[in-house]
């Protein structure tokens, strides 16, 4: 009898060292998964505003627009300004109706995506710089708007669509944040969206806008002196 009692005792000792082990454990899992999603995004760097061209910038052999869309068939004034949302649907009007702007494709947003680019902030807006020296776009993390209207994660994600799309009810678009450019791609589901969905719009265009340089006139001759 002795024995069992002591048989006993241990099996309930050992028991309660497992649960006293299993709760320390899942105490030290929640305070690291707690502290890793509360540790601070860091800063971006901070970068004056690209120039506005009317003509676009040529990145990877695509001519883009400086600045998002706003009202329909209108750019926004300065490149940092959000601009208005759009659904899939309405998105293929967005762009104005001049000089050839439209829709990208998803290969052409993948064209944008295979570029240097770098988390930046304009003038207090976060978002991506895209591009090369003076070729550069800067594109705002102006998130999204839900079924619901509701606008989320603004300063913390982008959202632009293609003209591409993908089985009903989905569509392509680009996908980028503070840790990288997330590309349209046929293979990765993540990279579609359903059309309901109001994203940002950046236009492109196949027409050279390049500025004709206008040559300066030449000087008039100087009248020769008369002679007395």
């Amino acid at each position: 009898m002795f024995y069992l009692c002591n048989i006993k005792t241990t099996l309930i000792h050992f028991k309660m060292m497992n649960l006293k082990n299993l709760l320390t454990l899942l105490a030290i899992c929640f305070a690291a998964v707690f502290f890793t999603s509360c540790e601070k995004e860091p800063e971006p760097k901070k970068i004056p505003s690209p120039p506005n061209k009317p003509e676009g910038v040529v990145i990877n052999g695509i001519r883009w627009a400086t600045c998002n869309v706003g009202a329909q068939g209108a750019f926004v004034l300065n490149p940092e300004a959000q601009g208005n949302f759009y659904a899939w649907e309405d998105a293929p009007d967005a762009c104005p109706d001049f000089d050839g702007w439209r829709l990208p494709t998803d290969a052409e947003l993948a064209s944008l995506a295979d570029a240097p680019s770098e988390w930046v902030s304009v003038n207090g807006v976060k978002g991506r710089v895209f591009g090369n020296d003076t070729n550069i776009i800067f594109l705002p993390a102006a998130a999204y708007r839900s079924y619901g209207g509701t606008t989320g994660d603004v300063g913390y994600v982008g959202h632009y669509w293609s003209s591409t799309e993908a089985n009903e009810p989905l569509a392509y678009y680009l996908n980028f944040n503070s840790a990288g450019v997330f590309p349209p791609d046929v293979r990765k589901p993540d990279s579609r969206r359903n059309r309901a969905f109001e994203f940002s719009i950046r236009c492109v265009t196949d027409v050279d806008l390049t500025p004709i340089p206008i040559p300066n006139p030449e000087p008039e001759p100087e009248p020769e002196p008369d002679e007395e």
